[in-house]
Order: structure tokens, then sequence, then C-alpha cells
């Protein structure tokens, strides 16, 4: 008898696409029951959404495949399909899929996965067939909703807002941490939103409001940007709280700045966080052209200290965070003592 495969034939999604019931168990019954994708996530066949049901039902009851299987990842079938496919979670509860099965405190259960891939559809469902809202896990802690919370981007607020009030609606205890956390995802959108698609922002616009009237949080303020009309100024008593205010006031939401001060502060933070943040995985000559132009930056006007202006031209994927820190606060007092806005003339790099 052949030895049966471990892994999943590497034709096997387009096989699924094709919908040939008969070719796909024909292909299955080569590999073991659960048989993976020959990569890095290692999902089997029955975490493809597309997978017929008269197959997915073939593959438990007959050939024995874990429904309660899980990826490297952490993701069983039920997460992907309360993410991906959410008609499809009552087929696998019904085929044995325990609700909140994870593999450890660390991995998420389905409802985490489908509330923080903002599956509107997949969080009702689990939770109206009494999956456990309070459950926590991962590093951060956190519960489902909350982790949601800290996950939310600007596109995500629509679904965010929807997945928020079904919580909510099934009796989750609103907690001072969440309010912090829409308050964060309030301030993130009103420093992006003047460069948010049209089209998409009347929406996010009334998901907002939707998330701080459920959790009771006053508005955040629109962002008031820097005119070019008067002196530079920011309030704060630290380095840090400037630093803060002056990105707020100068750096835009997409693209480069429009003056010299502003373009300062966008680069040190981008180098900083491209360094320090994605451990220069990045690294390149756009990035070696930024940092060369804030050495060229911080030595106009008033300028910064030599000292400074050789750590900037030594920045590579090797500076640590001290260092860092030391230039991002000159810069900081580099643009509060050059107040006069300086108009951004054109650049030799493009992030």
């Amino acid at each position: 008898m052949a030895r049966l495969r471990r892994t999943l034939p590497g034709d096997f999604k387009e096989l699924v696409a094709a919908g040939d019931a008969g070719k796909i168990k024909a292909a299955l019954k080569k590999c073991e029951p659960d048989a993976y994708e020959n990569n890095s996530r290692r999902k089997s066949a029955l975490m493809n959404p597309d997978l017929p049901e008269e197959i997915v039902r073939w593959l438990v009851t007959e050939y024995g495949a874990d429904v309660n299987y899980t990826d490297r990842y952490g993701y069983t079938p039920l997460s992907e399909a309360a993410v991906r496919r959410p008609e499809r979670i009552d087929l696998l509860l019904s085929l044995g899929a325990q609700i909140d099965f994870r593999k450890d405190e660390q991995s998420p259960t389905a409802l985490m996965a489908a509330a923080t891939s903002y599956s509107v559809a997949g969080v009702r469902r689990l939770v109206e067939r009494g999956a456990n809202l309070r459950l926590t896990g991962g590093d951060s802690g956190f519960n489902a909703l909350e982790e949601a919370l800290l996950r939310c981007q600007n596109i995500d607020i629509p679904a965010m807002a929807a997945i928020a009030r079904i919580f909510i609606g099934a009796g989750v205890t609103i907690t001072d941490a969440m309010r912090a956390l829409v308050v964060n995802i309030g301030r993130n959108f009103e420093f992006y939103r003047d460069s948010f698609a049209s089209d998409y922002l009347s929406f996010c616009d009334e998901g907002l409001r939707e998330l701080y009237q459920l959790f009771d949080v006053p508005p955040v303020p629109p962002i008031k940007k820097y005119d070019g009309s008067t002196p530079i100024a920011v309030r704060g008593k630290t380095w840090t709280e400037q630093y803060a205010g002056l990105w707020e006031l100068l750096v835009p939401g997409s693209g480069k700045a429009a003056y010299v001060q502003g373009e300062a502060i966008r680069i040190i933070g981008r180098l900083s966080h491209e360094v320090l943040d994605n451990g220069g995985a990045n690294w390149d000559d756009d990035f070696r052209a930024m940092r060369d132009a804030l050495a060229v930056y911080l030595s106009g006007g008033r300028p910064a200290g030599e000292n400074i202006i050789r750590a900037v031209r030594g920045i590579s994927p090797q500076t640590g965070e001290e260092t860092f820190n030391e230039i991002a606060e000159a810069v900081v007092g580099w643009i509060l003592s050059n107040p006069q806005p300086a108009e951004l003339k054109a650049v030799s790099y493009r992030r």
C-alpha cells in the first residue's frame, strides 16, 4: 500500500476552485486525514472555505480528519470559517467542532479570530451559538472585544461598531480599558481624516460616532493642522510631549510634510520605527537618503549640535533606542529654535 502524503497536493486550491467533488476526494485519499498545505502556516483541507460541504462531511465522519485541527497560528477550521465563510459555522459545530476550542491560552478562539478580522457575520453567529465572550488570551490578556478594539484600524471602524454592538447586546461589561481603546481609535482616525478616501469617510464617521455612543466616550476633537501662517509652537513640558504635539501638528496622514520642520520630525519617526520596530528589514537607499536629508535639515537655520548631526549621519539598522531618543529630542529642540516655517523643496527619497 502506497504511503499517504503528509502535505496536500500543490494544486489543491485550484482543484477545490474547480469544484469537482470526485476529483477532490480522489486527491485527498492519497493524503493523511489532516494533511496540510506545504507552507509555514500548515492549514488543513478542512480550513479551505471553498471545500464542498459533502467533502467536509466525508473528511470528518469517514476519513478521520480532526475537526479541531490547529495550524501554526492556532487557527482551527471553525476559526477559518468564522473569518471567511460564517455560513459554514453550523456545519462544523454539528460535526463536533468545539466552539471555544484553542490549542493553548496564547491561541485565539474562533470568536477572537472573527472579532479581530472584523467578520461581523462570524461574530454574530458564534455569539448566537453560545461562544464564551469573556475568554482572554494572547500577549495582551484581552478578551475578543478588547483585542478587536486594540487592533482596529480606520478601515475597520464600521465593522468594529457593529461587532461592539453585538458584544454589548450579549451582556459584555464595558470597562475603562475599552473606553481608552475607543479614544485611541478616535485619535488615529482624526490624525488621518484629511487623507482618508472621501467615498468611505462618511461610513467611518458614522461608525466612530456609534462607538462613542456605545462606550459613552466624548468624541475626540478634530486635530488642528498647522497652516503655515504663524511661528511653529507646541505645548508640552517634556520633549516627548512636544514631539507628539509636533507630529500631530506638522506631519500629514500620508506623504511628506509641507515644511522642513515637519519633515524632520517625520523622518526621525520613520527611521526609528524601521530600525527599532522592524529590525531594519526594509532598510535601503531610500532610508539612507532620508537619514542624509535629516542631517542637512538639522544643519540649517540655528543648527543642531555637531554631535547630533554626526549621530544622524551614523544611523543604521544597528542604531539603538537611546541614540534615537537623543536625536528625536534634538529634532524637537531644533524645530522650537527655528519656528519660522520653511517650505520643503523637492527631495531625493520616495518614502
